[in-house]
C-alpha cells in the first residue's frame, strides 16, 4: 500500500511540476507577444548625422549583376540647413543618365531640390526641382505593421525589428531592442542596409552648391531614388 501511495505521490508531484512550467512558459509567451505586439514609438532621425550604408538592387536592366550591400554613404543636417547627401563611391544608381551605373556619383537633396555630379558631370546640376530632403520625422505617415526577423544591417547581422510600412511599398525596420536604424526599402527596387548612425555636427559646407548651377542636360528617372519619391509624398500631405 506504501508503495503505491509513494507512486501516486511521485506522479502528482511530476503533474504539478508540469502544469508550473507549462504556465511560466504560457505567461512568457504573453509576455513576448504583447512586448512585440505593442506599436512603439516612432523613431525619429537626429537632426544632424552621417553613416555607411549597403545599397541593394535586384538584377535588371541596365544592370549587369545585382547590387549587393555596395558600400555607400549617407549625410543629414536639419534644419538650419534642410539638406542630405548620399555618396555613392562605388557605383552610382542606374538610370539617372545612360550608363550612370558604371561610376562614381554623389546626390544632394536641399531646398532648392535633387541635385548631381558625378565622374562624367564634374559639377554639380540640378536634377530635379522643388524636392528636397525628408524632415526627421519621415515616419509620421507611416503605419507600424509588426515585427521581423529578417532584417539585415549594414554588417550582415540579422535583427529582430519593429517595421512601419508607407504609401508605395516604403518600408522601415528598426531593432526591438535598441530602436537603431537597420533597414530602409522602397517596395523591392533598392534597398538600404543601414550602418550605425555618427551622430555629430555635419560641416555645412557639405552641402554647398555654386550659386551658378546650371540643369542636369538629361531626364533622370526617379526609380532609384527612394528619398525623391518619399519627399514628393510628404510635401503632398
Amino acid at each position: 500500500q506504501n508503495g503505491d501511495d509513494e507512486q501516486w505521490y511521485q506522479r502528482r508531484v511530476r503533474g504539478e511540476t508540469k502544469m508550473q512550467t507549462l504556465l511560466i512558459i504560457s505567461i512568457l509567451l504573453s509576455l513576448s507577444y504583447f512586448t512585440l505586439a505593442a506599436e512603439p514609438t516612432k523613431p525619429l532621425w537626429p537632426v544632424e548625422f552621417d553613416c555607411y550604408f549597403g545599397l541593394n538592387i535586384p538584377l535588371e536592366k541596365p544592370l549587369k549583376a545585382p547590387y549587393l550591400n555596395i558600400t555607400s554613404r549617407f549625410y543629414y543636417k536639419w534644419p538650419l540647413i534642410k539638406a542630405s547627401l548620399i555618396e555613392y563611391p562605388v557605383y552610382c544608381i542606374p538610370d539617372i543618365y545612360p550608363g550612370s551605373e558604371l561610376k562614381p556619383c554623389q546626390i544632394l537633396f536641399n531646398e532648392i531640390g535633387i541635385f548631381f555630379r558625378s565622374a562624367l558631370y564634374s559639377k554639380w546640376c540640378l536634377l530635379l526641382k522643388g524636392v528636397g530632403s525628408v524632415p526627421p520625422d519621415f515616419l509620421a505617415g507611416f503605419n507600424y505593421s509588426g515585427y521581423d526577423s529578417i532584417a539585415f544591417d549594414f554588417y550582415g547581422v540579422p535583427k529582430f525589428t519593429h517595421f512601419w510600412v508607407g504609401d508605395g511599398g516604403f518600408q522601415y525596420h528598426t531593432e526591438i531592442s535598441t530602436g537603431f536604424d537597420v533597414q530602409f526599402e522602397d517596395g523591392g527596387t533598392l534597398l538600404w542596409n543601414w550602418g550605425d548612425f555618427s551622430v555629430r555636427p555635419q560641416p555645412a559646407s557639405l552641402f554647398d552648391v555654386p550659386s551658378d548651377y546650371v540643369t542636369c542636360p538629361f531626364e533622370p528617372s526617379l526609380k532609384y531614388l527612394p528619398l525623391a519619391g518619399l519627399s514628393m509624398q510628404l510635401s503632398k500631405k
